[in-house]
């Protein structure tokens, strides 16, 4: 003669359940704890006005120039920001875009580049209109900032 009773099997599920989801909740709530960054109040728009890339002026033209013989872009220019750029991307627009990743270094701040990049026009056209495109590199945040917003923008192209 058993005279021990159990729980009803319907109060256990109900048991189960609610212990479940506020498992589930306390894990939620410490997992969005742990990944919330410091970060939110970096304001990226500020850093990428700070960050513009300069292309250098020789008598009031830009130093910057297509090679039509050799099939070259040439161009000398600096970061002029106050953050080091993890990339530069030179974007041409023409029939076609072409895209170039110029550096495979950090530039520091109002450090210099002189580059020879290497564009055909038969594929492309002839170019248009340069974009460069800085990442920015800032410390207490892991990837770089991409500036895609504000370019550093050329609209006429000479010859060289």
């Amino acid at each position: 003669m058993l005279t021990k009773r159990g729980i009803s099997p319907l109060i256990a599920t109900l048991l189960l359940i609610a212990f479940a989801i506020s498992l589930g909740l306390l894990i939620m709530s410490i997992s969005t704890q742990i990944s919330s960054e410091p970060t939110a109040s970096i304001n990226i728009s500020n850093i990428c006005l700070n960050s513009k890339f300069q292309v250098y002026k020789i008598k009031n033209r830009l130093d910057i120039c297509y090679d039509q013989k050799n099939n070259l872009i040439r161009f000398t220019g600096k970061n002029n920001g106050a953050y080091p750029y993890e990339g530069l991307q030179m974007k041409v627009v023409a029939l076609r875009i072409f895209t170039k990743n110029l550096i495979d270094h950090e530039l520091f701040p109002q450090e210099a580049i002189s580059k020879e990049i290497s564009y055909d026009s038969g594929i492309y056209g002839t170019p248009q209109e340069i974009y460069f495109i800085p990442s920015v590199k800032v410390s207490g945040i892991k990837k770089p900032i991409l500036c895609v917003d504000d370019p550093t923008t050329v609209e006429k192209i000479d010859l060289c």
